[in-house]
């Protein structure tokens, strides 16, 4: 005995009619596309439509966020892998000295609700060198200044050295010489 199921419902699929194979059922799927399959695989939900509730499933999955190569992404996949990516050059300068990202962070939603979006010219900083990356301590500033915070970094009165030769109409690079192949100290290199 044959079952007729034209005319029935199975998830997405509208039964149109028996195919001429015996064992396949014509559908017409909600997107409008048509696919035979078989009267098991609408019963049992193998199958649920012609094969786009799967590709929606997966779009869903993989496009949170929408920011995927997006500038504000990459410095976030940056800042994780420094921290927590042993293999990486720098992992020695960040994670191996114990900078940590806030468990907030590891997710890229949360860092930008919190971080907003990067202006252009910018790149995040650490307010506090040898502290984490935590909304507290981290801020967007102009990718220029930013080598101005550094552990290597001299600092007069807890000034960068870089700030103070700007204020003095001074050039870096003849008070760097000056401190680091001379010797000389950094107030006297300011005042010469």
């Amino acid at each position: 005995m044959t079952v007729d199921i034209s005319g029935k419902r199975f998830n997405r699929l509208f039964v149109i009619q028996r195919h001429s194979n015996p064992s396949s059922w014509e559908c017409r799927c909600d997107c409008g596309e048509t696919i035979r399959t078989s009267l098991y695989s609408l019963r049992s939900g193998h199958t649920k439509s012609c094969g786009c509730l799967r590709f929606e499933t997966l779009k869903s999955v993989n496009l949170m966020h929408g920011m995927t190569g997006t500038k504000t992404h990459n410095i976030w996949k940056d800042m994780i892998r420094r921290c927590d990516d042993r293999k990486r050059k720098t992992f020695k300068h960040y994670g191996g000295r114990g900078i940590k990202i806030c468990r907030r962070w590891h997710k890229f939603t949360n860092f930008f609700a919190d971080m907003g979006e990067c202006p252009p010219g910018y790149s995040i900083e650490r307010k506090e060198v040898n502290g984490d990356y935590t909304p507290g301590n981290c801020l967007w500033i102009p990718a220029n200044k930013q080598g101005r915070n550094r552990r290597l970094t001299i600092r007069i009165n807890g000034v960068p050295l870089a700030e103070l030769c700007e204020r003095k109409g001074l050039r870096y690079g003849l008070v760097y010489d000056r401190i680091k192949r001379l010797g000389w100290s950094p107030k006297e290199a300011l005042r010469t």
